[in-house]
């Protein structure tokens, strides 16, 4: 049988610098919304929480 290898499991929860509320209302832009889809994909398995940090008026 083969040897398990570790896995890291990478979440970019905000998107790219493009990605707003604009384009979809799913992706987390205030501090508080960030937060708790860290904590959702923290749950889910995600190892690394990768983000933009944004401005939630724009």
């Amino acid at each position: 049988m083969a040897e398990k290898q570790p896995l890291i499991i990478t979440a970019a929860i905000t998107g790219g610098d493009y990605v707003s509320k604009y384009l979809t209302p799913y992706v987390p832009s205030t501090v508080e919304e960030v937060v708790e889809e860290t904590v959702r994909v923290r749950r889910a398995g995600a190892s690394v929480v990768h983000l933009h940090a944004k401005d939630p008026e724009t």
